[in-house]
């Protein structure tokens, strides 16, 4: 309630403002009253004092000192009582009065400061009271209207018709979730402008906000789901809202959809789990439910799975570095942007490659899963449009990594795998170094994977004292050994290669098959040998 507001009711028109430019726009929250000339330090902000201002009798630059003060705190007005110590207020007190704004209002001589306190603050009470009791019954609407089912379109335009105002949803991406019926396309650019020049979701938890467009107000609401300001409610044309609806309508209505918005999460969710279910299908996790190709295209048929000629899959891992676990059953700021980002990505997908590209999910690692149905031209620059956009609005970084193509269904996990493997060994993009490709080990890089302590004592067994040598002659030796079998045990062939003497060589092979107690005349102990000796060398790199 302001101060004109109080004074248009019937009761207290008899109450006059002295000022001539007195700010009838200022709020009223309570009434206070006392005689004393430091009441300042002790009053709450937007409260209308009464007084006899029987402190000031004589001293005109106290009391211009005294308003200076009360005006700072902001005061909603002072109400004095004339006739009793003061017979009128002073000009000066007034010229200064007027040039902060602040109201002086005269309290009839025959009205009680008692009166005229008990009156106003009742009657604050009772119209705080007629707001609290909007803002429940609003509340009790809303509130059914989400037990019901109602959609976001019917709780928006059912807000609408309360504030007398296009209203809009806005998701953390910049992009329209929802409006109501009289929200237009030059609304919409608004907010979109808001939203670009802003950077809503970089500031976690602000409150409200404002600006103006075409001298039209725009408040922007944020609406937060679990912590943190996700989505924004925009209501255009909003200083023609009534203050006392806005403040405590809207708070509730903020909570409201916020709850809305909870429910949705859960259902995205559970949406997200088949799709999960369906992608352990596809890449063979569960080996004990192998299916055929014809099967996979009939249970994915609901999920866009279509015959092509090639399959591709590419994966994106959120936030490598975190390693905080995916709660399934207790929401956190963590699980709700993956589901956000799996959303949004898969209306980008849907919208640029109509259904070649499908999202599916793994969330236990925070990771998405593209696969590619036939070509799709501009892979990269979509996926460089995922990252940029996620640094942007999350400050998170997402890292892709791309499997080779795949010819047929059942051939997907494999391309799956690979992706897996980029993920870590890689062929980095030189223009987007968050994007790699799956890059084929060789057989050295293979057997680093296996080598154990079984392989090792293998090693010893077959290799002897040439398996790890440390005496410089044995590693001479096992030099040799490497070579030879690598020449197909030509010693002419092994002499040329290391450029040394044929009778070099042959004593060499000679020490070597009395230290192994056997010949090289066997092509699969030569075999043994050779590969003892790549296990080795993948050990000593």
């Amino acid at each position: 309630m302001t101060i004109g507001e109080l004074l248009q009711v019937s009761e207290f028109k008899r109450l006059k403002v002295l000022n001539e430019f007195a700010d009838l726009e200022r709020k009223i929250a309570t009434v206070e009253s006392s005689e004393t000339s430091d009441v300042a330090s002790y009053l709450p902000t937007d409260v209308l004092l009464l007084t006899t201002a029987m402190v000031f009798r004589d001293n005109e630059t106290a009391f211009c000192e005294y308003i200076t003060k009360l005006n700072s705190l902001p005061c909603a007005g002072l109400a004095v009582k004339l006739g009793r110590f003061l017979d009128k207020i002073p000009d000066r007190v007034l010229e200064e009065a007027n040039k902060l704004g602040l109201p002086i209002i005269q309290i009839p001589i025959d009205m009680t400061l008692g009166e005229v306190y008990h009156k106003v603050l009742s009657y604050i009470w009772n119209d705080r009271n007629s707001d609290l009791n909007y803002a429940l019954n609003t509340q009790k609407k809303f509130l059914n209207l989400i037990l019901q089912g109602a959609s976001m379109k019917s709780l928006l335009n059912n807000l609408g018709n309360i504030l007398i105002s296009p209203v809009a949803i806005m998701d953390p991406f910049g992009e329209i979730y929802e409006y109501n019926h009289t929200c237009t396309s030059s609304n919409i650019e608004t907010a979109k402008k808001a939203f670009n020049e802003k950077m809503f979701y970089s500031c976690w938890n602000w409150g409200i906000q404002s600006m103006n467009d075409k001298e039209k107000e725009v408040s922007i609401y944020p609406v937060k789901v679990l912590g943190r300001n996700t989505h924004y409610l925009f209501i255009f044309d909003s200083t023609r809202i009534q203050p006392s609806i806005a403040s405590l309508v809207i708070e509730q209505v903020q909570l409201l959809l916020g709850l809305f918005l909870y429910k949705n999460l859960y259902l995205s969710f559970n949406t997200i789990k088949n799709k999960e279910n369906f992608l352990h299908l596809l890449i063979h996790k569960n080996k004990e439910n192998h299916l055929s190709a014809l099967q996979l295209l009939s249970l994915g048929k609901e999920f866009m799975l279509k015959y092509s000629a090639c399959y591709r899959v590419v994966i994106g891992v959120l936030d490598p570095e975190h390693y905080k676990k995916f709660v399934f059953n207790s929401f956190t700021y963590m699980e709700e942007r993956y589901i956000m980002i799996f959303n949004w990505m898969e209306k980008q997908l849907d919208e640029l490659y109509h259904g070649s590209v499908i999202v599916l999910p793994e969330p236990e690692n925070y990771r998405y899963v593209f696969l590619m149905q036939g070509s799709c031209k501009d892979l990269e620059e979509t996926l460089s449009h995922f990252y940029s956009t996620l640094m942007r609005v999350f400050q998170v970084a997402i890292v892709f990594s791309c499997g080779n193509n795949r010819y047929d269904l059942e051939s997907i996990e494999q391309s799956y795998k690979e992706a897996l493997e980029g993920i870590e060994d890689g062929e980095k993009s030189n223009d987007c170094p968050y994007i790699s490709y799956y890059r084929p080990r060789n057989v050295l890089e293979l057997l680093k994977t296996v080598l154990n302590d079984q392989t090792k004592g293998l090693c010893m067994h077959l290799l002897k004292s040439l398996a790890f040598p440390k005496d410089e002659m044995l590693l001479e030796l096992q030099k040799t050994l490497r070579v030879y079998l690598d020449c197909k045990c030509s010693v002419t062939e092994t002499a040329n290669r290391m450029f040394l003497h044929r009778n070099t060589i042959k004593y060499r092979i000679k020490k070597c098959e009395e230290i192994l107690g056997h010949d090289f005349e066997d092509p699969n102990y030569c075999f043994q040998l050779q590969l003892s000796l790549m296990l080795v060398q993948s050990e000593l790199e």
